[in-house]
């Protein structure tokens, strides 16, 4: 089983997500957080193989998160999603370790693709 995290502060996006996946015949768990210290308390209690993480968030940021993410989990594949969709960003969140950069407004399709190519690759 494949866990997910996804963070981000507009709770419609990941609930949303979650409930995308849970339609899909993927064999994934999701776990949500819409700030830093409820992802934080995810990473501590469950090994996370993939996440989707905002940048801009209330009290700590996504680069910020990334960086104890990759501490804690150093084979996880984590990708920033954001709505500042400029090189920089991208550009930004490769050099803070992510695997690629999702730009705002997505649709769940495309974090659909990532997900399916992360579970062949283990295969």
């Amino acid at each position: 089983m494949i866990n997910i995290l996804m963070v981000d502060d507009e709770k419609n996006i990941i609930k949303g997500m979650a409930e995308y996946f849970e339609l899909s015949k993927l064999a994934i768990k999701t776990h949500i957080a819409s700030n830093v210290d409820d992802a934080l308390g995810i990473i501590d209690n469950h090994i996370i193989h993939l996440a989707f993480v905002d940048i801009v968030m209330p009290e700590a940021g996504g680069f910020e998160f990334l960086k104890y993410l990759q501490e804690r989990h150093p084979k996880c594949h984590a990708y920033i999603w954001s709505g500042l969709n400029t090189t920089d960003t991208e550009s930004a969140a490769i050099f803070h370790g992510a695997k690629g950069f999702i730009g705002k407004p997505f649709h769940p399709d495309e974090i659909v693709e990532i997900v399916e190519a992360y579970i062949d690759n283990q295969g």
